[in-house]
C-alpha cells in the first residue's frame, strides 16, 4: 500500500484497524459487493454457509485422505475482551453510520458484548500466496491470501471443479457482521506460516475533519504498510478469544464479529443447520464433507453421513418433508452411479443439443426405463454432451450429466427439480415436475465449468448470457440441462401422437401449478409488479386460418390448437419471433438485448404440453408441435408494454388468408399485447 493511503498517525500503534486515506486525484467510490448478491433473498444464512462450504471444498488438499471437515460456531465474547478487536475501527463506525445503506452500523455499542460466528476448514490449504501482496493482475503467482482479504471481483479458481468463480462471494462474510468486518486466522499447508489478519468493507466517511476509504484492514503497520500478525502471544490469545478449534492443522478460520442474529433474516443456529441440510446433502451423504455446528450453548451437532438423516429427522415437519426424499434419492443415486452402457443415452448431433434428437434413446432402453419407473424403482441415465469452447483455444470435450429418477405421486403440485453441480446445490434453478423426484447432477469438468461460468455471484442461478461468448451453443446446452427432466419424460412417450403413449410426458414433463399462477409474484418476472392495472387488451387482428392460435395470458402469451388441421401433418416447427411494439416502426426491427431475453431460462419459464422448445433465442423460439391437444405458455415480459409476436410455420405451406391487413401487418405478422395487464409491471 502506498504511503499516502496509510493515516501516519497509526504508525507503530498495536494491532487495530486501519483505515485507508485518499489520494488527491483518487475517485470517491463506495464498495457494491452487497449489491452483487441483491435478489438472492433473506436467505443470508444459506448465502453465508455456501460460500463458506465451496471455499473449503475449493480448499481442500490434494494427496489429503478423509473428509474436508467444517465447524461452525457460535459464541459471545465480553465486550472488554471485544475492545481489543475494535481498535481503531469503533471510532469511525458513528460517522460510517451517517451515510447511506449503512444503517447496520448504528447498532454496534463498544459497550455490548460481541456475537460471534466462526467458520473453520481442515483438510484443506490454508490461504496460500504472499502476504504482502497489495497488488495483484493477470498473469501474477496465485494468491488466495490476497483474493480474500485485500482484493474485490479477483479470484484465483480457474478449475473447472471449483465451485466459486466470481470473487465477491466474501461478501457473504462481510455483510454478516453489523460492523461490515472479518477477522481471519490461517494455517498454510505450504510454508507452516500461521497468520492473523482482518479487512472490513464500509463507505467513504470524514471523522475530525479528515477523509477516508471505506477499506479498513486489521494488523500491525511495518513501514507505513498494513501486515498480518504472527507473533505466538497475540494468535494464542485470538484463538482462545473466539474458541477456535484451530491449533497447527492446515486450514482457514473465519471470524465475523459483532454477527446479525436478528429475528428476520439474521444468521443463526438453526437457520445454518437447516441450510446444510436443504443445500449440502449429496456431498455429506458421499462422505466428502463433515460440517459441525456449536450453539451459543456449547451443543454439537454433527451432520456427516452416518448421522445426516437422524440429524434430518429432529428438524420441523416442513424441512423433513422436503428434504428427506430427496435426501433418500440421492443416497441410492450414490449406490448406483450410471456407468454401465445400457445406462447412457445417445451422444446428440453435432448441431446444439435437443431432446428432440431420436438417436438419444433406443426403444429398449424406453421400455426398461418405463417398466422401472412403473414399478416405483429409481431409475439412473448418463447424458453425454459436447461442450465446444470459442476462442483462440478452442476446444471440443466429450462430457456428460447424470440423471435420477423415482416416481412419486404425493404431491398434486410437483416436486422442485434439485440441480447439483460438484456437489453445489444449485438452488434458484425452481424447476417443479409433477409425478416425479428427481435430481441432476453434473461432476464432469467440461460441463461443470461450463455451468460455473453461467452463475450468478451467490452460485443459485444459471444464465447463458454471460457463457455466450465463451462457448458454441451455449443457450442450447444450458437449456438441454436445465430441461433434462421434461425431455427424458418426452423420450418416455414412444408415440407422441398416441394420447395413452404420453402419458409420461403429462405426468412427468409438466411444470407444476395452473395458469392463474401466471404471472403472479414468484414466477420469475424482471421487474416489480404494480398493483391495481385493469387489464387492458389491444383487439386481436382479423382471424387467420391457421391451425393455431396465439393469445395473451398475464405478463406472456400462450400458443394453442385453433381446431384448424396441420397441412403438412405433425410433428411440425412453429417458430414465433418476438419484440416490444415500436410506434409506427417495425417491432422486430427495432428488437434490443436489453428489452428481454428468452434464453434467461429463470425469468421466462416455459409450459410445454405436447409440444417442446427445440430453439431458444434472445427474441425466437422455435416449438415442436406433437399433438393436436398442445399448449405452449411463457411468462416473464413487461406487462406495461406491447409484445409484438410474429408466427410461422417452418417448412410448411401454411393456410393463412389476409383479408383487409394492411402492409405494416402483412410485413410484422400479429400482434400480442401485454399492455397494462393485471399485477402491473413484471
Amino acid at each position: 500500500m502506498a504511503s499516502r493511503n496509510i493515516d501516519p498517525e497509526t504508525h507503530f500503534r498495536p494491532p487495530q484497524w486501519h483505515f485507508a486515506r485518499p489520494g488527491p486525484i483518487q475517485r470517491q467510490r463506495n464498495s457494491k459487493l452487497d449489491e452483487h448478491f441483491a435478489g438472492s433473498g433473506s436467505d443470508r444464512s444459506g448465502d453465508l454457509t455456501r460460500e463458506g462450504v465451496q471455499n473449503a471444498d475449493d480448499a481442500g488438499r490434494d494427496g489429503a485422505t478423509g473428509p474436508v471437515r467444517i465447524r461452525i460456531g457460535f459464541g459471545a465474547l465480553s465486550s472488554f475482551r471485544a475492545m481489543v478487536y475494535g481498535a481503531g475501527l469503533m471510532d469511525h463506525l458513528p460517522a460510517i453510520a451517517k451515510q447511506k445503506r449503512m444503517d447496520a452500523v448504528k447498532s454496534v455499542s463498544a459497550s455490548e458484548d460481541c456475537k460471534y460466528l466462526t467458520f473453520e476448514d481442515f483438510n484443506t490449504t490454508g490461504l496460500t500466496g504472499d502476504p504482502q501482496t497489495e497488488r495483484r493482475y493477470d498473469g501474477d503467482p496465485p494468491n488466495a491470501f490476497h483474493t480474500f482479504f485485500r482484493a474485490e471481483g479477483q479470484t484465483d479458481k480457474i478449475d473447472d471443479r471449483k465451485q466459486g468463480s466470481k470473487g465477491v462471494g466474501k461478501v457473504t462474510f462481510i455483510a454478516a457482521s453489523r460492523a461490515r468486518a472479518v477477522l481471519g486466522l490461517t494455517c498454510r499447508y505450504d510454508d507452516a506460516r500461521t497468520l492473523l489478519f482482518g479487512t472490513a468493507v464500509l463507505h467513504t466517511h470524514r471523522l475530525n475533519g479528515q477523509d477516508y476509504d471505506g477499506d479498513a484492514w486489521f494488523g500491525r503497520e511495518e513501514s507505513e504498510h498494513v501486515q498480518p500478525l504472527e507473533d505466538i502471544k497475540t494468535i494464542e490469545q485470538f484463538r482462545n478469544d473466539f474458541q477456535l478449534a484451530r491449533s497447527e492443522e492446515p486450514g482457514f478460520s473465519i471470524v465475523v464479529p459483532w454477527l446479525d442474529m436478528n429475528d428476520e433474516d439474521g444468521v443463526t443456529p438453526e437457520r445454518v443447520v437447516h441450510v446444510v441440510l436443504r443445500d449440502h446433502a449429496l456431498p455429506i451423504l458421499q462422505g466428502k464433507l463433515v460440517i459441525e455446528v456449536i450453539d451459543l450453548n456449547g451443543t454439537t451437532i454433527t451432520i456427516d453421513s452416518s448421522h445426516f438423516l437422524s440429524v434430518l429427522d429432529a428438524q420441523p415437519d416442513t424441512l423433513r418433508a422436503q428434504v428427506r426424499p430427496m435426501a433418500e434419492l440421492a443416497a441410492w443415486a450414490l449406490a448406483h452411479p450410471p456407468i454401465t452402457p445400457t445406462d447412457s443415452l445417445g451422444m446428440h448431433k453435432e448441431t446444439a443439443p435437443a431432446w428432440s434428437d431420436p438417436d438419444l434413446i433406443s426403444a429398449e432402453q424406453r421400455d426398461r426405463l418405463v417398466a422401472a419407473l412403473d414399478a416405483g424403482d429409481p431409475v439412473a441415465l448418463r447424458v453425454p454432451i459436447r461442450i465446444r469452447a470459442k476462442g483462440v483455444a478452442a476446444t471440443e470435450l466429450q462430457s456428460y450429466f447424470d440423471v435420477f429418477l423415482r416416481r412419486d405421486l404425493t404431491a398434486v403440485t410437483g416436486h422442485t427439480v434439485q440441480y447439483v453441480r460438484n456437489g453445489l446445490l444449485i438452488s434458484g434453478m425452481s424447476r417443479r415436475v409433477v409425478g416425479v423426484r428427481a435430481l441432476v447432477v453434473a461432476e464432469d469438468g467440461g460441463l461443470a465449468g461450463l455451468l460455473r461460468a453461467s452463475e450468478n455471484p451467490s452460485h443459485t442461478k444459471w444464465n447463458a448470457k454471460p457463457i455466450k461468448d465463451r462457448f458454441t451453443y451455449a443457450t442450447g446446452t444450458l437449456a438441454f440441462v436445465v430441461e433434462s427432466i421434461k425431455g427424458v419424460a418426452g423420450m418416455l412417450a414412444s408415440d407422441p401422437t398416441e394420447k395413452d403413449a404420453s402419458i409420461w410426458a403429462n405426468e412427468l414433463g409438466l411444470p407444476a401449478g395452473d395458469e392463474s399462477a401466471i404471472g403472479q409474484p414468484g414466477a420469475g418476472g424482471r421487474k416489480r409488479k404494480r398493483a391495481g392495472k385493469v387489464p387492458t387488451v389491444i383487439p386481436p387482428p382479423p382471424p387467420k386460418k391457421r391451425p393455431y392460435d396465439i393469445a395473451v395470458i398475464p405478463g406472456g402469451f400462450a400458443a394453442r390448437p385453433s381446431g384448424r388441421p396441420f397441412a403438412g401433418g405433425l410433428p411440425a416447427q412453429l417458430e414465433l419471433q418476438l419484440a416490444y411494439h415500436v410506434r409506427g416502426k417495425n417491432p422486430l426491427a427495432h428488437y434490443e438485448n436489453d428489452d428481454f431475453d428468452l434464453t434467461d431460462i429463470v425469468s421466462f419459464p416455459f409450459e410445454e404440453r405436447g409440444c417442446m422448445v427445440t430453439e431458444r433465442h434472445e427474441n425466437r423460439l422455435v416449438i415442436r408441435i406433437d399433438t393436436l391437444e398442445f399448449e405452449f405458455k411463457t411468462t416473464g415480459f413487461d406487462t406495461r408494454r406491447e409484445l409484438f409476436c410474429k408466427p410461422r410455420l417452418i417448412n410448411s405451406t401454411e393456410p393463412v388468408e389476409d383479408t383487409d391487413d394492411d402492409a405494416e401487418e402483412r410485413e410484422q405478422g400479429p400482434a400480442v399485447a401485454t399492455a397494462a395487464l393485471e399485477g402491473g409491471s413484471l
